[in-house]
């Protein structure tokens, strides 16, 4: 299966590079490093963040030696920051780039529930891989902030519903033909089920 990775870097480097531009924004940002996909960003924000938690300011002396030398070579050098501070549009748009990269990271978290979820409806039990991919992407809501990112599991919550509905003697998924339901109690896992059709032709006197 393709591996969909979706984040936007641009977006990334406005947020982090803002953040190297005026430190105060750092206290109101909600973003998490782990939810930067670029490894030198997720770099650069954790130190930013530590400075200023240590009450340090934020500067180019004080950032690469949080960072570090041997990370610092790795993504190009002291004039990687200075490259990023250019790639900010503007300080104002702050809490815009905050949204994009929060979206781009909930996507990918849902994207890699549902390869999840397809891989696990071929061999396990189907009830049961629903209920937990939706506990999953409710989780993966649940721990957006209070913006409106949108709702991404409407689907699965009615999914989650019907296989939630009470089937009496039905323990299994249910065919759809009511008679053969209340003999087989509904398809189990790993039973190899047969169907035919046999018609009786009587003798015409």
């Amino acid at each position: 299966m393709h591996k969909l990775e979706p984040f936007n870097k641009s977006e990334e480097e406005a947020l982090v590079g803002a953040l190297f531009l005026n430190q105060h924004l750092v206290k109101e940002c909600t973003i998490r490093p782990e939810q930067l996909y670029t490894r030198e960003l997720r770099q650069i924000y954790s130190a930013i963040r530590s400075l200023d938690e240590k009450g340090k300011p934020v500067d180019l002396i004080t950032l690469m030696e949080e960072v570090g030398d041997d990370n610092i070579s790795s993504f190009g050098g002291a004039s990687y920051f200075y490259q990023l501070a250019g790639k900010v549009p503007s300080l104002a748009n702050f809490h815009s780039y905050e949204k994009v990269v929060r979206e781009y990271d909930q996507k990918g978290k849902a994207i890699q529930i549902a390869e999840k979820i397809i891989e696990c409806a071929f061999e396990a039990n189907i009830t049961k891989t629903l209920s937990e991919g939706i506990s999953e992407l409710m989780a993966v809501e649940e721990d957006q902030t209070n913006e409106d990112n949108g709702d991404i599991t409407p689907s699965f919550v009615n999914l989650f519903e019907d296989c939630e509905k009470d089937l009496g003697d039905i323990v299994g998924i249910p065919s759809g033909f009511t008679h053969l339901d209340r003999l087989t109690g509904g398809f189990q896992e790993s039973n190899l089920v047969i169907m035919g059709h046999v018609q009786v032709w009587g003798k015409r006197h």
